[in-house]
């Protein structure tokens, strides 16, 4: 069961060229939505510090604001990845969780009560939840020989949408307050999801993929055990990814005395080149034709962001605004990396069919490490200070994703002769697998 297109008999007559086609403009289509989603979310993080002040809370509550959001697409991910599977119309599932997302955003600005904050922040994680694993899902079956820059270049949508709004806050948010710019962020929104929906609604027919059950995803652990490995490194690698991600501008404002408008932007640019390392980390791996020399690369990966975040959080290099700035863009570069790395690896195992469910599967393991990292973060920093609350949090949580990936490089077979993406299926599944 194969990628085609569904509808009408013209449509099943079409060529190649015509999937094709459809799934170019989608992928398109979605990388924009996907930055209206780095907009919003990396915004929040610049503006933690007036939440705090505004509703007179400590920082384990204003961790909780990140956490909820993650909390929701823990919650929903898997759900919405087995309808999206069965679901003949994938393209308008991306239409629809660009509107809820907005709808999440619209109410960020009128939260004037912690308790509809939190709210606010829970209805963005339901529609991110519908809208990753389409997305990545999509750019997998789209370049299947180059996974590793696809998702790369993916992850470049959202980091740039982080370099927009973190720099529209630090304009904004001393005139008109914090609230102001998440209007304009949801109004861009559902502009782009009107957009989107006028692209994508003159398709009569959509792409068709393997329906995928919760027990069939059950049985894949159980056939590649690998998988099971690589989705706690994700955990790993997303713990520290939020850790910095929520509360980095704080630090940056707080413990190295930028002005609003400098932090945002050295913060926005940091995330801008995450995304930029997304793709050349990506590039890089899907260069290597040897699976163990790639799992290597993302075990130094790991390893040297463990030591400059040490560095960074420490203060060992000093807390001047010269440190901040470059240890804030360089750990930006480095910290984009993860996403593309492990899931190009784990697609380029798998058929067509079960790519998006196999990209859910994974990514509820990095959303379970995201959702745990703004609050415990936050818990930390209530009672150590939060230099040394994002040591404690960042640094083991590399450290851990850098050994699980030594024991997947311990546990492959050398496959330097193994053209990427042809990894011939498991024995159970041989009768019913696709290649790429």
């Amino acid at each position: 069961m194969g990628l085609e297109m569904e509808g009408n008999k013209s449509n099943q007559e079409s060529k190649p060229a015509s999937i094709r086609n459809f799934l170019i403009l989608t992928g398109a289509a979605m990388i924009i939505g996907y930055i209206m989603y780095g907009v919003d979310r990396l915004s929040f993080s610049v503006v933690v510090p007036y939440v705090m002040k505004e509703f007179d809370i400590n920082k384990a509550a204003a961790g909780l604001l990140g956490t909820v959001m993650l909390l929701a697409q823990v919650a929903t991910i898997g759900i919405f990845t087995v309808l999206m599977s069965k679901s003949s119309k994938k393209s308008l599932w991306a239409v629809v969780s660009l509107i809820v997302f907005s709808f999440g955003t619209l109410l960020t600005f009128l939260s004037y009560s912690y308790d509809l904050l939190l709210i606010s922040r829970l209805v963005v994680g339901l529609g991110e939840s519908m809208f990753v694993p389409l997305l990545f899902g999509f750019m997998a079956i789209l370049f299947p020989k180059n996974r590793g820059a696809a998702n790369g270049a993916a992850l470049i949508g959202f980091s740039f949408g982080g370099f927009i709004g973190p720099y529209a806050v630090g304009q904004l948010v001393h005139p008109y307050g914090w609230h102001f710019p998440f209007l304009l962020f949801a109004v861009a929104g559902f502009i782009v999801s009107l957009l989107m929906w006028l692209s994508l609604r003159k398709f009569t027919g959509s792409v068709s993929i393997q329906p995928f059950s919760v027990k069939e995803s059950v049985h894949m652990f159980a056939e590649k055990p690998i998988y099971f490995l690589l989705g706690l490194g994700f955990l790993a690698w997303n713990f520290g990814f939020w850790a910095f991600g929520f509360w980095t501008p704080t630090f940056l404002k707080v413990n190295m005395h930028m002005p609003i408008t400098y932090s945002a932007t050295v913060y926005g640019i940091g995330i801008f080149l995450a995304g930029i390392g997304a793709l050349l980390f990506g590039l890089f791996a899907d260069a290597w034709k040897a699976r163990r020399a790639r799992v290597y690369i993302i075990a130094l990966n790991g390893l040297l962001m463990a030591i400059m975040s040490l560095i960074f959080y420490k203060g060992i290099a000093g807390y001047s605004v010269a440190t901040g700035t470059f240890f804030a863009i360089t750990l930006g570069f480095l910290y984009g990396s993860g996403a593309p790395l492990i899931l190009s690896f784990a697609q380029n195992t798998e058929n067509k069919g079960r790519i998006i469910a196999l990209t859910g599967l994974l990514q509820q393991f990095q959303f379970v490490g995201g959702t745990m990292a703004p609050y415990v973060a936050g818990h930390f920093a209530d009672s150590y200070g939060l230099g040394n609350a994002l040591v404690i949090t960042i640094v083991p949580a590399y450290l851990i994703y850098v050994v699980f990936a030594l024991v997947v490089g311990f546990k492959l077979q050398d496959t330097s002769k193994t053209q990427s993406g042809k990894v011939p299926p498991s024995p159970k599944s041989a009768s019913k697998v696709e290649g790429n």
